[in-house]
């Protein structure tokens, strides 16, 4: 890089005269209009290409990101297939739950025919019982995935921050 002697743009070394008033490497007054208007074309087609090059690569990080997350959806491929079955056994224990509360408020709600308090209880408990401990299994199961998406798109992040470092 020369910084020119007239207006003090910085030009880069491939460039005998300045792009932004014509003026010479070594001072020397402006060339003729014809060569300035090609030289200024020049500059204007790489800076041109350079922002056609980062769009390019800006793209190509997005492509990877959308067939990494496509792939994550469609469950065919996973960097952690212990989490990803450990938050799938939380949904089924979910489940599980629920289905063993309304077991409970059924036999809650046959037992308000013999003791009433005792059917009472029964069938609170499981109403309780079963809302919270099927929200509680069902967010540690959502936890897990937020950990593991976190995970990727740090990683991906990191992958398309080198590549335009390595520009």
């Amino acid at each position: 890089m020369w910084k020119c002697k007239k207006c003090g743009e910085q030009i880069e070394d491939d460039f005998v005269v300045c792009w932004n008033c014509g003026t010479g490497k070594d001072g020397s007054p402006p060339l003729d209009q014809k060569v300035f208007e090609q030289q200024k074309e020049s500059q204007a087609f790489l800076l041109q290409q350079e922002i056609l090059e980062e769009q390019e690569r800006e793209s190509e990080v997005f492509e990877e990101q959308k067939i990494a997350s496509d792939t994550r959806v469609k469950g065919k491929k996973t960097r952690y297939p212990a989490l990803e079955t450990i938050a799938g056994m939380f949904r089924i224990l979910a489940w599980l739950v629920v289905i063993l509360g309304v077991i409970g408020i059924i036999f809650g709600c046959i037992s308000l025919g013999g003791n009433i308090i005792t059917g009472i209880i029964l069938l609170l408990g499981s109403l309780a019982g079963g809302v919270i401990g099927c929200v509680s299994l069902y967010a540690a199961s959502e936890l897990i995935e937020v950990f593991i998406d976190i995970e990727e798109n740090t990683r991906l992040s990191l992958t398309g921050l080198n590549r335009k470092n390595k520009k």
